[in-house]
């Protein structure tokens, strides 16, 4: 460890014990090919394969044959986006404003096969204007994507008004549920969504593998071509370790929600009422309470470069984020934030953002850090001319 406090779950987690002990055997001794059932090495690695999506699937109450597994939240994504496309020649691909770049980016590719993107825009909090999203489905469409939980924001989403009005069109649904997943309780029947992603290290799982749930009788096309591995959607030789990290990672995750929403809840609701009482000018982004991820604190300030406010926060021994991973390090403010302040009146002076995730490994002690240390945090970020004439401005 290098003696910082790690706030950026969202990111990834840390591998849980309960994944590591599934995974080593198929790292060690239990090395066959699953698809070579002749011998007890590949029937050994095909069992374990099997077990394993059978437990992905009774954590998501969907069915074994339903689960295909990929190499993470990103290519199921493309996968579904890109297979329904392929169904439905000259359909619009729609999706949220506020999608993972995984989506919008998978959207925007299939303009090369004839599918215009449509981008619906999101209400203050982050929730999908619906009224816009059935507007958008009067026109010919193959696929909507709306996220089950916001990867900056952690906004969960109203699914029910996006799947009927998905459903009543008969467009194919598919949402990215990476954030969601082992966070949340996540049943697919009842979200009678056609299509929903996963990722292993979003709930303490490995790296480089997840899972596509397809529901039974969704026509998509294939992803990727060769061997007739994932029923021919996914071709190549299944991670089998990674496989069985995941599933025994979702299983855990998943019988922990209880306990865990509860005090990860707390410790965010401490952090959020702190700023809210004790920081001038920031705003709560995202919505709250039953809306929330449990462990997700997005909050920006005005006149502050975010650049600069990370900085601070390593300064200060935390690990934190502005955004989603995949983007750090490009200039410019989040897509997501943007899209939450697109009518407001303090768009474009919103700069400074800050994700602070927490997770089954963080304490309260460290929260009382986090909390200890944004006085002086704030100092020094309040410290700038545009600030100081911002005030002066409101008469203060």
């Amino acid at each position: 460890m290098n003696g910082q406090i790690y706030f950026d779950n969202a990111s990834t987690t840390r591998l849980c014990a309960e994944a590591l002990d599934a995974m080593m055997p198929h790292l060690t001794e239990c090395y066959g090919n699953p698809s070579s059932k002749k011998y007890s090495l590949g029937a050994d690695a095909r069992s374990a394969l099997e077990k394993a999506r059978e437990t992905v699937a009774a954590a998501l109450n969907a069915e074994p044959d339903e689960i295909y597994f990929t190499s993470g939240g990103t290519e199921s994504n493309n996968w579904a986006i890109s297979g329904a496309a392929q169904k439905t020649p000259g359909g619009a691909v729609v999706v949220a404003a506020t999608e993972h770049h995984a989506v919008l980016k998978a959207a925007a590719a299939q303009k090369k096969f004839g599918h215009e993107t449509v981008i619906v825009p999101v209400d203050g909090l982050g929730f999908t204007d619906t009224d816009a999203l059935r507007a958008a489905l009067e026109k010919k469409a193959a696929v909507v994507s709306v996220m089950l939980a916001n990867n900056e924001t952690g906004t969960v989403t109203r699914f029910g008004p996006i799947e009927q009005a998905a459903h009543e069109r008969g467009v194919l649904l598919h949402t990215d549920a990476v954030q969601a997943a082992g966070h949340i309780p996540i049943d697919v029947k009842k979200l009678n969504a056609d299509m929903l992603s996963i990722s292993a290290h979003k709930f303490y799982g490995p790296k480089g593998v997840g899972a596509l749930y397809i529901k039974r009788g969704t026509d998509i096309g294939p992803f990727v071509f060769g061997g007739s591995q994932e029923r021919g959607g996914r071709a190549g030789t299944e991670n089998v370790a990674g496989i069985a990290g995941m599933a025994e990672a979702l299983r855990t995750a998943a019988a922990k929600i209880p306990e865990e929403t509860e005090r990860l809840c707390a410790l965010r609701d401490r952090i959020i009422g702190y700023i809210k009482q004790n920081i001038p000018h920031a705003y709560i982004n995202g919505a709250e309470g039953a809306f929330r991820l449990p462990g997700n604190v997005n909050f920006s300030m005005l006149y502050v470069e975010g650049d600069y406010m990370l900085d601070l926060f390593t300064q200060s021994g935390f690990c934190v984020s502005s955004g989603s991973a995949c983007t750090s390090g490009l200039p410019g403010s989040s897509h997501v934030i943007d899209a939450l302040y697109a009518h407001s009146p303090h768009r474009g002076t919103v700069k400074g953002t800050a994700r602070i995730t927490l997770g089954r490994y963080n304490t309260e002690r460290e929260a009382d850090a986090l909390l200890s240390a944004l006085p002086e945090i704030v100092k020094k970020l309040r410290d700038n001319l545009l600030y100081e004439e911002f005030i002066k401005s409101q008469g203060k």
